[in-house]
């Protein structure tokens, strides 16, 4: 069965923004392995930001970056944000995938969008970040931190220790699992038959960038 762990951030993420007077902290990136967090130390204070400036008045950042709109264009999409954002650990930003019309999602590069300044030099745009895959010519949804235990690595740029919330452009979603005893048979096959499709792909995603490495070293 597909792992729910993306799903059930996501609905939580969505009862945050429906509900008034509650807030929300990521911990995803503190990398444990269940879904209760077992650092509460650090899911702790996150949380107490939330409480410490809406009901007692300080001054805390709390409110994570969120995921505002994406422009498609032909080889990339551009990912806007309302605020800006950095990576945690002042490396390469990590996370991202794309995905094409086929649904096959490639792990992604990603980098602020470069634009211009008032003297025409080019400067980043900290609250955009482009993303694209050569495998992916023509890509169409982006996701990001989706997984049981993502390797993202983008917070906000004035508060380092709120993570950007997983997101996904998509509404593509894997079938439920049945409930009926006569059709679990059925459901584990076709689950199985995804697993393999899957390391198939994993396997020819990397021969094809091994592909590519060779023909740049080659020019």
């Amino acid at each position: 069965m597909v792992d729910p762990t993306s799903s059930i951030r996501e609905g939580q993420f969505k009862a945050f923004l429906e509900a008034p007077h509650t807030g929300f902290a990521c911990t995803y990136d503190q990398q444990v392995n269940w879904y209760h967090p077992q650092k509460k130390a650090e899911a702790g204070e996150r949380m107490a930001r939330w409480a410490l400036k809406t009901q007692y008045g300080f001054d805390l950042a709390w409110e994570p970056a969120i995921c505002v709109g994406v422009d498609r264009l032909k080889d990339r999409i551009i990912v806007s944000f309302d605020r800006e954002v950095k990576s945690s650990d002042d490396r390469p930003l990590d996370g991202f995938a794309i995905a094409g019309n086929n649904r096959h999602f490639f792990p992604a590069k990603a980098d602020w969008l470069k634009i211009a300044d008032d003297q025409g030099k080019p400067v980043y745009d900290k609250k955009k970040i482009e993303v694209w895959n050569s495998l992916v010519a023509e890509p169409v949804e982006v996701r990001y931190a989706w997984a049981r235990n993502p390797l993202g690595n983008l917070v906000n740029s004035d508060a380092r220790i709120i993570p950007v919330p997983p997101f996904r452009t998509d509404h593509w979603d894997y079938p439920e699992a049945p409930y009926s005893l006569e059709k679990i048979e059925e459901h584990s096959k076709m689950i199985r038959a995804m697993q393999q499709q899957a390391q198939e792909m994993a396997r020819s995603r990397m021969i094809e960038e091994a592909k590519q490495v060779l023909k740049e070293l080659r020019k």
